[in-house]
């Protein structure tokens, strides 16, 4: 069994993108809209009325966009919205619940919907819905009070208790039927817990950080899970290494990438730890790919900057070269070879979301007269920078458009 030094956590990976979608910019209620951008032109595309006061989950997947949100996102329930992706038309809707008390937080993970069917958990369980009709197709029950997260591929639909939870069984079932195909047990510790899983193609590649008594670092593992059995198709332990950075773990094209920090970050004044050294630097992270189908290191590399996405056979990785500016870079997945580098004059503040098409970047404002965030758009193929404007923190990105739900006026662009 081989020993690679990682931490992992996970940014799920699934066929329709499903990413963060920010409450309200500027606060919810009358006269706030959800919003289409065209990434390449950064012109508006449409604009209707939010159907929920805060959001904070969505997805695309065949040609609907599907939106996670409710009155509130501090309480148990919540409200699972389909509309058309191209008019922002609303087709139907449905009560979610979640037992953390963050009520926008109760939908899947990953594809919100795949094979015409939309999977989420209400108060009596999880249920399969048709997509285009929100019409109940099956239903299987949940403990009211039992924390989990839905984790989605096309066929197979994961049931993964919450880190630091109780329950520690993932449960696989059929999508179109809802059918139980496999449980799993982990064998993880609560102070940790298990991540979520990433999935691509029949494979779910499932991270499971346990505490140590030595402060700030954790025992990580990672192992690979046919989708369809339930078996193990292969693991790698990765020893004990640092829990200061969340790093993720990404995969598609027969590649895993991840990266992860050995030592913890400097934090007091005149620290000399390992990751930082004598004069107080930076972190170095490591980034190592393996191939998804035996686990066998395919590259590592050691620097700054860290994975933040990876669509098709292109991995992106990012840092700041200072407190001001940021670097991304495309790298070929299977080799790790530098596609083009690009830099950006402001410091990237969350991990860059990509459809393949187009890649967001996003700083947070924390200057005195700086107080908005601020995205920028670039070309995922060339680097090339396309425009840049105050947006809300964070947007969900797919199939060349923009979704976010903003309050008052949306100006267009600034010509670069």
């Amino acid at each position: 069994m081989r020993k690679i030094a990682l931490l992992v956590a996970v940014t799920t990976v699934a066929l329709a993108v499903a990413l963060l979608l920010t409450a309200p910019w500027g606060g919810g209620g009358a006269g706030t809209s959800l919003v289409a951008v065209d990434a390449r032109t950064g012109n508006e595309l449409w604009r209707v009325a939010s159907p929920v006061a805060s959001a904070a989950l969505s997805s695309v997947a065949d040609h609907q966009l599907f939106l996670q949100g409710g009155d509130s996102c501090s309480g148990h329930y919540g409200t699972f919205v389909a509309l058309e992706a191209t008019s922002g038309v609303q087709q139907w809707r449905t009560p979610t619940y979640n037992a953390r008390n963050d009520g926008c937080y109760t939908s899947i993970w990953g594809a919100a919907a795949a094979r015409g069917i939309a999977v989420v958990r209400d108060e009596q369980g999880i249920q399969g819905l048709d997509s285009t009709t929100g019409q109940q197709l099956w239903t299987i029950a949940a403990a009211k009070d039992l924390d989990v997260n839905l984790v989605g591929a096309e066929d197979v639909v994961l049931d993964v208790p919450h880190p630091w939870g109780a329950q520690h069984d993932v449960r696989a079932f059929d999508r179109r039927t809802g059918e139980q195909r496999w449980t799993k047990g982990l064998p993880v510790d609560d102070s940790c817990g298990v991540m979520f899983p990433v999935v691509s193609g029949a494979t779910a590649f499932f991270p499971v950080l346990v505490g140590t008594s030595q402060p700030g670092y954790v025992d990580a593992s990672i192992t690979a899970i046919d989708l369809i059995t339930g078996t193990e198709r292969w693991r790698v332990d990765m020893g004990r290494i640092s829990q200061d950075i969340h790093a993720c773990v990404f995969a598609g094209d027969g590649v895993v990438v991840t990266n992860f920090q050995k030592e913890p970050t400097c934090r007091p004044i005149g620290a000399t730890s390992a990751a930082c050294g004598p004069e107080g630097k930076g972190p170095v992270i490591t980034i190592v790919a393996l191939a998804s189908d035996d686990g066998r290191e395919l590259w590592r590399r050691e620097g700054g900057n860290r994975v933040g996405a990876f669509v098709g056979d292109s991995v992106y990785v990012f840092g700041r070269e200072n407190a001001a500016s940021s670097t991304i870079e495309a790298l070929e997945a299977k080799s790790g070879v530098r596609r083009w580098e690009a830099t950006w004059d402001k410091p990237i503040d969350y991990p860059p979301l990509t459809d393949g098409q187009f890649i967001l970047l996003t700083s947070l404002g924390r200057g005195v007269t700086d107080r908005g965030a601020t995205s920028a758009v670039f070309d995922a193929a060339t680097g090339a920078h396309l425009w840049d404007r105050p947006l809300p923190p964070l947007i969900t990105l797919a199939d060349g458009v923009l979704y976010f739900v903003i309050s008052g006026e949306f100006a267009p662009p600034p010509a670069n």
